[in-house]
C-alpha cells in the first residue's frame, strides 16, 4: 500500500440512491458500498476525510467498516489512511504524522496535487485555506455560468498534467479531486436537465444524469493512471423533501448516506474485481 499512488476523488454532494439506480459501469465495476460520512457540508466532510475518517459502514466488509476502535467491537477493519495523532493506537494501511493526511503524505515523500470544484475551495475565499493547505499543487476552475468551480474537464486535464510531472520526478502522489457536477442545482455539460427545490424528480434526473456523465469522465481519468489505491466517495447528501427538507448542512440520515467505492489497481485488487464480476450481488447493499 504505501508508496503506490493514493488517490481521493469526492463526487459532491452524491446521495446513495442516486449511485445505486444510476448507469454508471466504471464505478460499479469496482468494489462499492453503502456508506456514512462524518459531516454534513463540504468543509466538514472533507476536514474528516483529510484526517484520515472516510466514510463508513458497520457491517464487516473490508475497507468501509473502519470507524469503530477494536475495543469497542469485536469485528474492527483497518482505517485506511490513518492520521496517528492526537487518536489513540488503531490498525492503519498508511499511518502519517503532521497536521492532516496531505502534510503527513508530503513527509513521505508523495507530491501532494488538487483541484476542487465547490466555492470551499475557491482561493479568492479566505475560509478555503483549511482545504488548500498542503497541497504542493493546486488549482480552482471558476465556472462563471454557476457560480463555482464546477469543470471537470479542465480539472483532470490539469491533474494529469501534473501527474506526469510527479512521474517525471519519479514521485509517488496523492491526487484529489473534488467534483461538483453533482452538486445542486445537478447542471453539467453532459446534459440539459436543472433540479431546483421543490421538484424531487427533476432533482433525481438531473443528479443521476450529472454522476452518468461524470462515471464517463472519471474512466477517462483512471486508465490514465497506474499503480494507484483510490477512494471515490461522496462527501454528504442532499434530502430532497424527506421530512420536509432540502439540501444539506444539517443532520440527516440522506445527507449522511453516500456511497463510496475502493478502485483498487493492484494484482489482488484487480483478481478481486473479476471474482466480483461472477457474483454481483457481493456489492448489494
Amino acid at each position: 500500500m504505501e508508496g503506490r499512488n493514493q488517490v481521493l476523488i469526492t463526487i459532491d454532494s452524491l446521495r446513495w440512491d442516486t449511485f445505486e439506480r444510476a448507469d454508471v459501469p466504471f464505478l460499479k465495476s469496482f468494489n462499492f458500498h453503502r456508506c456514512w460520512s462524518h459531516g454534513t457540508f463540504t468543509f466538514a466532510a472533507h476536514q474528516a476525510f483529510f484526517s484520515g475518517r472516510m466514510p463508513c459502514s458497520f457491517d464487516g466488509e473490508e475497507y468501509f467498516d473502519t470507524c469503530a476502535h477494536y475495543h469497542r467491537r469485536k469485528i474492527v477493519r483497518q482505517q485506511i489512511w490513518r492520521l496517528a495523532n492526537p487518536e489513540s493506537p488503531k490498525p492503519g494501511m498508511i499511518v502519517v504524522q503532521g497536521r492532516n493526511l496531505k502534510d503527513g503524505l508530503r513527509q513521505k515523500g508523495y507530491v501532494t496535487i488538487g483541484t476542487g470544484a465547490m466555492n470551499w475551495f475557491d482561493p479568492s475565499k479566505e475560509a478555503s485555506e483549511p482545504m488548500r493547505s498542503d497541497f504542493d499543487h493546486f488549482r480552482f476552475f471558476p465556472n462563471r455560468e454557476v457560480g463555482d468551480g464546477r469543470n471537470i474537464d479542465l480539472q483532470i486535464e490539469w491533474a494529469l498534467e501534473q501527474v506526469k510531472q510527479a512521474r517525471h520526478d519519479k514521485r509517488p502522489y496523492f491526487l484529489f479531486i473534488n467534483v461538483g457536477e453533482t452538486h445542486q442545482p445537478y447542471t453539467c455539460k453532459g446534459h440539459s436537465l436543472r433540479g431546483d427545490w421543490g421538484d424531487v424528480a427533476g432533482c433525481a434526473a438531473a443528479q443521476r444524469a450529472s454522476l452518468e456523465y461524470v462515471d464517463a469522465k472519471l474512466a477517462g481519468l483512471l486508465a490514465q493512471l497506474e499503480n494507484y489505491f483510490a477512494v471515490i466517495c461522496g462527501d454528504h447528501g442532499d434530502c430532497w423533501g424527506e421530512d420536509g427538507l432540502w439540501g444539506h448542512g444539517f443532520y440527516h440520515p440522506k445527507v449522511l448516506e453516500v456511497p463510496m467505492v475502493i478502485a483498487d489497481d493492484s494484482i489482488a485488487g484487480r483478481m478481486k474485481r473479476l471474482l466480483t464480476s461472477f457474483w454481483p450481488g457481493r456489492n448489494a447493499a
